[in-house]
C-alpha cells in the first residue's frame, strides 16, 4: 500500500497551526476532501491550506501530489 505524507496549516483566534501526517492509503485524496476532513476533526479552524501532499515510493524517492509550499511561504496569513 502506497505511503503517503501530508502537512497542513490552519488558522484559530489568530495563531497558526501546522500540522503534519504519514499514513497508508490506497487512493489518492483530492485536496478538497483533506481539507474538507481536516475541518471535521479540528472545528473552529479557517484558512485551512494542504501545503504539501506527497507519495512516498518504495525506494523513499518522494512524488509531490500537492506541493503549494513555495507559494504559501511566500504569502502572510491576513
Amino acid at each position: 500500500m502506497p505511503k503517503y505524507m501530508l502537512t497542513m496549516s490552519a488558522k484559530k483566534d489568530g495563531v497558526i497551526l501546522t500540522n503534519s501526517y504519514s499514513f497508508e492509503a490506497k487512493t489518492l485524496f483530492s485536496e478538497d476532501m483533506l481539507i474538507n476532513d481536516f475541518r471535521e476533526f479540528h472545528p473552529g479552524h479557517e484558512d485551512i491550506r494542504v501545503m504539501s501532499y506527497i507519495e512516498i515510493a518504495a525506494d523513499f524517492r518522494m512524488k509531490p501530489i500537492i506541493d503549494n509550499s513555495p507559494a504559501l511561504s511566500k504569502l502572510a496569513y491576513a
